[in-house]
């Protein structure tokens, strides 16, 4: 686990870095599609696996890379036990569809945003048992690290519903979103 964390944090860096320091070489392509730079989306979602809400907010850095950060709850009840977790994270995604090598390959991208990245936070947990605070190994507290994937589809220029598989905040979730 601790390798493909490192894995996905330095191919997350290199890309970030390949964005900041060629901006003129023309590897993105945002004219048509419905994610740019400057974008700032706010989303709203429940979970479908182990009740959850969360919100999140996102912000486009550059044409193809946002960044953001989100905040939720999953609650469950497992073994007589009630499970509740509170991730509070940060996250980066890469935005394919705004790749120039795709821009005119992919003619739904006005409507569909896919993106996929990295979330980091810290995860906080509580078990309770018979009125006791009880915790086992796989619901310890503390930083976590994963990968998240994700796709909106915009039914308006400022309104999108969401679907995300998204890294500790909740297993499936979707939603909708608002584009300030």
């Amino acid at each position: 686990m601790k390798k493909r964390s490192t894995v996905l944090v330095t191919a997350l860096s290199l890309l970030t870095v390949t964005a900041a320091v060629t901006p003129v070489c023309g590897w993105y392509d945002s004219e048509g599609s419905c994610y740019a730079k400057g974008d700032m989306i706010g989303s709203l979602g429940l979970s479908v696996h182990y009740f959850g809400a969360y919100g999140s907010f996102d912000y486009g850095v550059h044409d193809c890379i946002s960044a953001g950060g989100a905040v939720g709850y999953v609650g469950y009840s497992l073994l007589d036990a009630r499970h509740n977790h509170i991730p509070l994270i940060v996250r980066g995604a890469f935005h394919p569809f705004n790749l120039a090598a795709l821009a005119d390959k992919i003619v739904i991208r006005d409507v569909i945003d896919v993106y996929a990245g990295l979330s980091t936070g810290w995860l906080f947990v509580w078990i309770r048992r018979d009125n006791l605070s009880l915790q086992d190994e796989a619901d310890k507290p503390g930083f976590r690290i994963r990968e998240y994937i994700g796709m909106r589809y915009h039914f308006s220029p400022k309104w999108s519903f969401f679907i995300e598989d998204c890294g500790y905040l909740t297993n499936i979730a979707g939603g909708v979103s608002y584009k300030f």
